[in-house]
């Protein structure tokens, strides 16, 4: 541990740690059921999410989630300690079913580098799961007693954005990746027909 940084215990260093609500599903809401689908490379996406009726089913204030959430996956093989934090899209009447856990950092800890710290240690949180082969589970307990070392918080800005900054390059290539492979199978398909005419 650097001599300047604090081990806490992650359940210090948040507000809220807790699994998310069973859903009443249905198709005229407006709010937001995110799943363990929605979860994939540290990112939250709303292309699997579903929508719950949370006028039947009232779903308390604390487990709508915020923009500065990080999201842990609680379940299954294969599922079970994922890490997501928003970075684009985001719906303020947004929840999480019981299959996730919203994790809410304090004062002691900016978000990004609370999200990147779970995110990178994604293989330690699995190996907190428990029970059987196929009904693993994340216990909020035990995920809040996983250790954290923290610098100051200006020093935790840096390192966010140095991270950050790296994760935008990485869009910005994957993007460009995307938008270059038709050209690529344009080109191919052209080349083939020049060989044909030929």
């Amino acid at each position: 541990m650097k001599s300047n940084w604090e081990e806490y215990k992650l359940e210090d260093i948040t507000e809220l740690i807790s699994r998310g609500i069973t859903p009443k599903y249905t198709e005229t809401s407006e709010c937001f059921v995110l799943n363990q689908k929605c979860i994939r490379n540290g990112t939250i996406s709303y292309k699997e999410a579903r929508k719950t009726d949370n006028i039947t089913k009232s779903v308390s204030k604390e487990k709508f989630v915020k923009k500065t959430d990080t999201l842990v996956c609680s379940t299954g093989v294969g599922t079970l300690g994922r890490v997501g934090r928003f970075k684009n899209e985001y719906n303020e009447c947004t929840t999480v079913d019981s299959h996730i856990t919203i994790v809410r950092g304090n004062e002691k800890i900016i978000p990004e580098f609370l999200s990147y710290n779970l995110f990178l240690r994604q293989s330690e949180i699995e190996s907190l799961a428990e029970g059987t082969t196929g009904q693993t589970e994340l216990n909020r307990k035990k995920l809040g007693q996983l250790t954290i070392q923290l610098p100051s918080i200006s020093i935790q800005r840096k390192i966010a954005s140095i991270l950050s900054s790296i994760d935008d390059k990485i869009e910005l290539n994957n993007s460009l990746n995307n938008n270059l492979a038709p050209a690529k199978i344009i080109k191919a398909d052209f080349q083939n027909q020049r060989l044909e005419v030929a």
